[in-house]
Protein backbone atom coordinates (compact mmCIF):
# COMPACT_ATOMS: atom_id res chain seq x y z
CA UNK A 1 0.00 0.00 0.00
CA UNK A 2 2.73 2.46 0.96
CA UNK A 3 4.83 1.66 -2.10
CA UNK A 4 1.82 2.12 -4.38
CA UNK A 5 1.09 5.45 -2.75
CA UNK A 6 4.67 6.61 -3.27
CA UNK A 7 4.45 5.73 -6.96
CA UNK A 8 1.26 7.77 -7.36
CA UNK A 9 2.71 10.69 -5.39
CA UNK A 10 5.93 10.66 -7.42
CA UNK A 11 3.89 10.65 -10.65
CA UNK A 12 1.87 13.65 -9.47
CA UNK A 13 5.07 15.47 -8.52
CA UNK A 14 6.76 14.71 -11.81
CA UNK A 15 3.69 15.88 -13.74
CA UNK A 16 3.87 19.29 -12.04
CA UNK A 17 0.29 19.02 -10.77
CA UNK A 18 1.06 19.31 -7.06
CA UNK A 19 1.89 23.00 -7.29
CA UNK A 20 -1.49 23.57 -8.91
CA UNK A 21 -3.18 21.57 -6.15
CA UNK A 22 -1.35 23.65 -3.55
CA UNK A 23 -2.78 26.85 -5.04
CA UNK A 24 -6.30 25.43 -5.36
CA UNK A 25 -6.40 24.28 -1.73
CA UNK A 26 -4.60 27.27 -0.20
CA UNK A 27 -7.73 29.10 1.02
CA UNK A 28 -9.11 25.88 2.52
CA UNK A 29 -5.93 25.16 4.48
CA UNK A 30 -5.57 28.76 5.64
CA UNK A 31 -8.44 28.05 8.06
CA UNK A 32 -6.11 25.77 10.03
CA UNK A 33 -3.06 28.00 9.68
CA UNK A 34 -1.45 26.10 6.81
CA UNK A 35 -0.64 26.86 3.18
CA UNK A 36 -2.02 24.83 0.31
CA UNK A 37 1.21 22.82 0.03
CA UNK A 38 0.21 21.11 3.31
CA UNK A 39 -2.12 19.00 1.17
CA UNK A 40 0.88 16.83 0.27
CA UNK A 41 1.77 15.51 3.76
CA UNK A 42 -1.90 15.20 4.71
CA UNK A 43 -2.53 13.16 1.58
CA UNK A 44 0.46 11.01 2.48
CA UNK A 45 -1.00 10.52 5.98
CA UNK A 46 -3.92 8.53 4.59
CA UNK A 47 -1.39 5.89 3.57
CA UNK A 48 1.00 6.05 6.51
CA UNK A 49 1.66 8.76 9.07
CA UNK A 50 5.43 8.12 9.15
CA UNK A 51 6.29 9.37 5.65
CA UNK A 52 3.68 12.12 6.10
CA UNK A 53 5.65 13.49 9.05
CA UNK A 54 8.78 13.61 6.91
CA UNK A 55 6.84 15.34 4.13
CA UNK A 56 6.14 18.27 6.47
CA UNK A 57 9.68 19.38 5.59
CA UNK A 58 8.21 21.09 2.51
CA UNK A 59 6.55 23.66 4.81
CA UNK A 60 8.42 26.91 5.44
CA UNK A 61 8.16 27.56 9.19
CA UNK A 62 8.30 25.46 12.32
CA UNK A 63 4.79 26.63 13.23
CA UNK A 64 3.45 25.23 9.97
CA UNK A 65 5.28 21.96 10.50
CA UNK A 66 3.89 21.56 14.04
CA UNK A 67 0.34 22.27 12.89
CA UNK A 68 0.72 19.88 9.96
CA UNK A 69 2.19 17.14 12.17
CA UNK A 70 -0.72 17.54 14.59
CA UNK A 71 -3.23 17.07 11.76
CA UNK A 72 -1.19 14.15 10.41
CA UNK A 73 -1.44 12.48 13.83
CA UNK A 74 -5.24 12.82 13.70
CA UNK A 75 -5.55 11.57 10.12
CA UNK A 76 -6.42 7.84 9.94
CA UNK A 77 -3.67 5.93 8.15
CA UNK A 78 -4.41 2.80 6.12
CA UNK A 79 -4.03 0.56 9.20
CA UNK A 80 -6.36 2.73 11.28
CA UNK A 81 -8.91 2.93 8.48
CA UNK A 82 -8.86 -0.86 8.27
CA UNK A 83 -9.65 -1.07 12.00
CA UNK A 84 -12.56 1.37 11.64
CA UNK A 85 -14.01 -0.51 8.67
CA UNK A 86 -13.52 -3.98 10.15
CA UNK A 87 -14.97 -2.99 13.53
CA UNK A 88 -18.03 -1.05 12.39
CA UNK A 89 -19.09 -2.26 8.93
CA UNK A 90 -19.92 -5.91 9.79
CA UNK A 91 -21.91 -4.94 12.90
CA UNK A 92 -23.55 -1.65 11.92
CA UNK A 93 -23.27 -1.36 8.15
CA UNK A 94 -21.68 0.95 5.62
CA UNK A 95 -23.71 3.98 6.70
CA UNK A 96 -22.39 3.84 10.26
CA UNK A 97 -18.84 3.41 8.96
CA UNK A 98 -19.13 6.50 6.76
CA UNK A 99 -20.62 8.41 9.70
CA UNK A 100 -17.60 7.45 11.82
CA UNK A 101 -15.20 8.74 9.16
CA UNK A 102 -17.26 11.93 8.85
CA UNK A 103 -16.99 12.43 12.62
CA UNK A 104 -13.23 11.88 12.50
CA UNK A 105 -12.89 14.44 9.69
CA UNK A 106 -15.06 16.99 11.49
CA UNK A 107 -13.18 16.69 14.77
CA UNK A 108 -9.82 16.82 12.96
CA UNK A 109 -10.76 20.07 11.22
CA UNK A 110 -12.06 21.52 14.48
CA UNK A 111 -8.85 20.52 16.27
CA UNK A 112 -6.81 22.15 13.52
CA UNK A 113 -8.75 25.40 13.82
CA UNK A 114 -8.27 25.36 17.60
CA UNK A 115 -4.55 24.63 17.35
CA UNK A 116 -4.15 27.46 14.85
CA UNK A 117 -5.57 29.88 17.41
CA UNK A 118 -3.56 28.50 20.33
CA UNK A 119 -0.11 28.38 18.73
CA UNK A 120 1.45 31.86 18.49
CA UNK A 121 2.20 33.20 15.03
CA UNK A 122 0.41 33.80 11.78
CA UNK A 123 0.11 32.29 8.35
CA UNK A 124 2.20 34.19 5.76
CA UNK A 125 0.87 34.42 2.20
CA UNK A 126 1.75 31.51 -0.06
CA UNK A 127 3.71 32.36 -3.18
CA UNK A 128 4.56 29.49 -5.51
CA UNK A 129 5.62 29.25 -9.11
CA UNK A 130 3.20 27.08 -11.06
CA UNK A 131 5.07 24.30 -12.79
CA UNK A 132 4.13 23.42 -16.38
CA UNK A 133 2.12 20.21 -16.68
CA UNK A 134 3.83 17.32 -18.45
CA UNK A 135 3.72 13.56 -18.72
CA UNK A 136 5.64 11.87 -15.87
CA UNK A 137 8.94 10.23 -16.76
CA UNK A 138 8.71 6.55 -15.65
CA UNK A 139 12.37 6.26 -14.65
CA UNK A 140 12.21 9.42 -12.49
CA UNK A 141 8.95 8.28 -10.88
CA UNK A 142 10.42 4.87 -10.04
CA UNK A 143 13.59 6.41 -8.57
CA UNK A 144 11.65 8.82 -6.33
CA UNK A 145 9.19 6.18 -5.17
CA UNK A 146 11.92 3.64 -4.36
CA UNK A 147 14.05 6.15 -2.44
CA UNK A 148 11.12 7.15 -0.24
CA UNK A 149 9.93 3.58 0.26
CA UNK A 150 13.43 2.47 1.28
CA UNK A 151 13.63 5.31 3.82
CA UNK A 152 10.23 4.29 5.20
CA UNK A 153 11.25 0.65 5.58
CA UNK A 154 14.52 1.52 7.29
CA UNK A 155 12.75 3.80 9.80
CA UNK A 156 9.41 2.12 10.44
CA UNK A 157 10.00 -1.62 10.02
CA UNK A 158 12.38 -2.09 13.01
CA UNK A 159 9.99 -0.19 15.27
CA UNK A 160 7.00 -2.26 14.11
CA UNK A 161 8.86 -5.53 14.62
CA UNK A 162 10.16 -4.37 18.01
CA UNK A 163 6.65 -3.36 19.05
CA UNK A 164 5.33 -6.81 18.19
CA UNK A 165 8.11 -8.43 20.25
CA UNK A 166 7.31 -6.22 23.25
CA UNK A 167 3.64 -7.16 22.97
CA UNK A 168 4.51 -10.84 22.85
CA UNK A 169 6.70 -10.60 25.97
CA UNK A 170 4.02 -8.73 27.93
CA UNK A 171 1.57 -11.47 27.05
CA UNK A 172 4.09 -14.18 27.98
CA UNK A 173 4.86 -12.55 31.36
CA UNK A 174 1.18 -12.28 32.28
CA UNK A 175 1.15 -8.48 32.49
CA UNK A 176 -1.90 -7.94 30.28
CA UNK A 177 -4.59 -8.74 32.88
CA UNK A 178 -3.10 -6.51 35.64
CA UNK A 179 -2.99 -3.73 33.09
CA UNK A 180 -6.67 -4.30 32.31
CA UNK A 181 -7.57 -3.90 35.99
CA UNK A 182 -5.81 -0.52 36.12
CA UNK A 183 -7.69 0.69 33.07
CA UNK A 184 -11.19 -0.17 34.31
CA UNK A 185 -12.10 3.50 35.09
CA UNK A 186 -11.27 4.47 31.49
CA UNK A 187 -13.43 1.59 30.28
CA UNK A 188 -16.33 2.84 32.38
CA UNK A 189 -15.92 6.31 30.86
CA UNK A 190 -15.99 4.91 27.33
CA UNK A 191 -18.59 2.24 27.96
CA UNK A 192 -16.10 -0.51 27.12
CA UNK A 193 -14.90 -3.58 29.02
CA UNK A 194 -11.40 -3.36 30.45
CA UNK A 195 -9.88 -5.77 27.93
CA UNK A 196 -11.03 -3.46 25.11
CA UNK A 197 -9.17 -0.55 26.72
CA UNK A 198 -6.03 -2.71 26.91
CA UNK A 199 -6.35 -3.39 23.19
CA UNK A 200 -6.64 0.36 22.59
CA UNK A 201 -3.47 0.96 24.58
CA UNK A 202 -1.47 -1.60 22.63
CA UNK A 203 -2.51 0.15 19.43
CA UNK A 204 0.41 2.43 20.25
CA UNK A 205 2.74 -0.32 19.12
CA UNK A 206 0.91 -1.01 15.86
CA UNK A 207 -2.50 0.40 15.01
CA UNK A 208 -3.74 -2.71 13.24
CA UNK A 209 -2.97 -4.72 16.38
CA UNK A 210 -5.76 -2.95 18.26
CA UNK A 211 -8.57 -4.98 16.68
CA UNK A 212 -6.55 -8.21 16.56
CA UNK A 213 -5.69 -7.93 20.23
CA UNK A 214 -9.30 -7.07 21.06
CA UNK A 215 -10.39 -10.41 19.63
CA UNK A 216 -7.51 -12.28 21.30
CA UNK A 217 -8.23 -10.81 24.75
CA UNK A 218 -11.94 -11.50 24.37
CA UNK A 219 -11.20 -15.17 23.61
CA UNK A 220 -8.81 -15.46 26.59
CA UNK A 221 -11.35 -14.02 29.02
CA UNK A 222 -14.65 -15.28 27.58
CA UNK A 223 -13.82 -18.42 25.63
CA UNK A 224 -13.55 -19.45 22.00
CA UNK A 225 -17.04 -18.16 21.21
CA UNK A 226 -15.75 -14.62 21.60
CA UNK A 227 -13.75 -14.98 18.40
CA UNK A 228 -16.80 -13.42 16.77
CA UNK A 229 -16.34 -10.07 18.47
CA UNK A 230 -19.83 -9.01 17.44
CA UNK A 231 -21.26 -11.45 20.00
CA UNK A 232 -19.23 -9.87 22.82
CA UNK A 233 -19.46 -6.14 22.09
CA UNK A 234 -22.49 -4.26 20.81
CA UNK A 235 -22.32 -2.26 17.57
CA UNK A 236 -22.25 0.92 19.68
CA UNK A 237 -19.25 -0.35 21.67
CA UNK A 238 -17.43 -1.33 18.48
CA UNK A 239 -18.09 2.15 17.08
CA UNK A 240 -16.61 3.80 20.17
CA UNK A 241 -13.62 1.44 20.03
CA UNK A 242 -12.98 2.32 16.39
CA UNK A 243 -13.35 6.08 16.90
CA UNK A 244 -10.99 6.12 19.88
CA UNK A 245 -8.48 4.07 17.87
CA UNK A 246 -8.64 6.63 15.07
CA UNK A 247 -7.83 9.55 17.38
CA UNK A 248 -5.55 7.94 19.94
CA UNK A 249 -1.79 8.41 20.34
CA UNK A 250 0.04 7.81 17.03
CA UNK A 251 1.85 4.52 16.64
CA UNK A 252 5.39 4.20 17.93
CA UNK A 253 6.89 4.60 14.44
CA UNK A 254 5.06 7.91 13.95
CA UNK A 255 6.08 9.13 17.39
CA UNK A 256 9.71 8.32 16.61
CA UNK A 257 9.48 10.19 13.30
CA UNK A 258 7.93 13.22 15.04
CA UNK A 259 10.56 13.22 17.76
CA UNK A 260 13.29 13.27 15.13
CA UNK A 261 11.65 16.06 13.14
CA UNK A 262 10.13 18.28 15.85
CA UNK A 263 11.76 17.29 19.14
CA UNK A 264 10.60 15.26 22.15
CA UNK A 265 8.68 18.07 23.85
CA UNK A 266 6.55 18.92 20.83
CA UNK A 267 5.94 15.24 20.14
CA UNK A 268 4.79 14.71 23.73
CA UNK A 269 2.41 17.68 23.46
CA UNK A 270 0.91 16.38 20.20
CA UNK A 271 0.53 12.87 21.65
CA UNK A 272 -1.14 14.22 24.80
CA UNK A 273 -3.52 16.31 22.68
CA UNK A 274 -4.53 13.37 20.49
CA UNK A 275 -5.08 11.15 23.55
CA UNK A 276 -7.24 13.83 25.18
CA UNK A 277 -9.28 14.22 21.99
CA UNK A 278 -9.66 10.43 21.69
CA UNK A 279 -10.97 9.95 25.22
CA UNK A 280 -13.12 13.08 25.08
CA UNK A 281 -14.78 12.25 21.77
CA UNK A 282 -15.13 8.58 22.76
CA UNK A 283 -16.85 9.53 26.02
CA UNK A 284 -19.28 11.85 24.22
CA UNK A 285 -20.09 9.23 21.55
CA UNK A 286 -20.57 6.58 24.26
CA UNK A 287 -23.14 8.77 26.01
CA UNK A 288 -24.91 9.67 22.79
CA UNK A 289 -25.19 5.96 21.94
CA UNK A 290 -26.29 5.13 25.49
CA UNK A 291 -23.52 2.75 26.53
CA UNK A 292 -21.93 4.90 29.26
Amino acid sequence: YVLTFYVVLAALEDSGYLTTAAVLTDRLFNAVGLPGRAAVPLLAATGCNVPAVYRTRILRTRRERVLAAFLVALTPCSATSAVVIAAIAPAAGVGATLAAFALVATVTIGAGVGANRLIPGHQPPQVVELAPLRLPIPRAVAAKAWARFRAFVVTAAPLMVGGSIVLGWLWHLGLVEPTAALLTPVGDLLGLPAFAVVALGFGFLRKELALQLLVALAVVQLGAGAADIGTVLTPAQLAVFAIVTAFSIPCVATVAAMAGELGARTTAAISAATLTIAIGVGAVVARVLGIA
